[in-house]
């Protein structure tokens, strides 16, 4: 049997290179049956071969737009007070997926206009082959009455 190598105090580590031979040490696991491990994992090796190869794989398809743009839109008259709410979007749009990310509060007098205008130009400068754009409305919305017609917003 081999013995068990002492570390001495003085020792300097940061001369050590190698672990000692019975590094790290053998454990026993009373409490598990482990006895079916080798017929799952075959080598450390293979697994990380496995998860490199799934990861790339889904990484590729992850990422199929070369940009995003995002458009958030809100009241004027916040009187459901969402301006917060489309504030911290827009960080987690903006921050945390890079995404380029515009806010703009809907007039509350004659908006009809408005809202196309800023939609179609929004469209025009960011539609392209390759490109998401997001459209995030926060505000009051119901159906409208006529079968087929868009939904209506309201302040």
């Amino acid at each position: 049997p081999k013995r068990r190598r002492r570390l001495d105090s003085s020792h300097d580590s940061s001369t050590a290179t190698t672990p000692p031979d019975d590094f790290p040490p053998a454990v026993a696991f009373s409490t598990h049956d482990i006895s079916r491990v080798p017929n799952h994992i075959s080598t450390l090796d293979h697994v990380a071969k496995q998860i490199h190869s799934a990861a790339a794989e889904a990484w590729d398809r992850r990422f199929q737009y070369k940009n995003v743009f995002a458009l958030l839109l809100h009241w004027q008259d916040d009187d459901l007070q969402v301006a917060p709410e489309v504030a911290a979007l827009a960080s987690t749009f903006r921050n945390v997926y890079h995404y380029a990310t515009e806010t703009w509060r809907i007039p509350t007098l004659k908006p009809d206009w408005d809202i196309k205008e800023r939609l179609i130009r929004f469209l025009r400068a960011n539609d392209a082959e390759g490109h998401l754009v997001i459209f995030y409305y926060a505000g009051h919305a119901m159906k409208n009455p006529q079968p087929g017609g868009a939904p209506l917003w309201s302040s």
